[in-house]
């Protein structure tokens, strides 16, 4: 990463471990005020502690918020912490998801596929929704986290490729139905 984000507000969804934790600690590194979002309260505090210290051990330039990003109360209180502590959102990271074990065709269960369309799909779109206001404001961006599995067969992990295409076909349908100045 090269830009240079200082004092930007940067929202990232799952990023208590993998992917998400090492993208809010290197928007850390790079000057971002970041506020995370994750399920796993102590898995989140040790990303947020890794994003304090890269950023040269302000505590100030960084929130945790902890909660189901499938809950509708969470996504609003994610934009609602983030306003009220930072005044602004400049990019949001759609990051949290899951695959389900087994989800095969013969394997799959209603539980796991309403569960990774929930996360994976559903969650990002309203927490968008509920973004779009204050990234229009900031001329800010809005980045999904997808997955190679969305443009290839994979009959071993259907639900998740399914849920990825949702992803893939949802950022093409934002780019055109967004303003420009709020998709990258």
């Amino acid at each position: 990463m090269s830009k240079d984000f200082k004092d930007k507000m940067v929202v990232i969804t799952g990023a208590s471990i993998g992917i998400g934790e090492c993208t809010a600690i290197l928007f850390a590194q790079h000057g971002a005020n970041v506020v995370l979002c994750g399920r796993d309260e102590r898995r989140l505090s040790s990303a947020l502690q890794k994003c304090q210290e890269k950023s040269g051990g302000n505590v100030d330039k960084h929130l945790a918020v902890q909660g189901d990003i499938t809950e509708s109360q969470v996504r609003r209180r994610i934009i609602q912490q983030t306003m009220n502590k930072f005044g602004r959102l400049d990019v949001l990271v759609s990051n949290a998801g899951i695959m389900a074990k087994n989800d095969s065709l013969e394997d799959a269960t209603e539980e796991a596929f309403d569960s990774t369309m929930n996360i994976n799909v559903k969650a990002g779109f309203f927490l968008i929704q509920e973004a779009i206001p204050h990234l229009e404001k900031s001329q800010g961006c809005i980045v999904f986290v997808s997955s190679i599995t969305s443009s290839v067969v994979d009959t071993d992990d259907i639900i998740f490729a399914m849920s990825k295409a949702a992803v893939d076909y949802m950022t093409k349908t934002f780019a055109l139905g967004l303003p420009r100045k709020v998709f990258e």
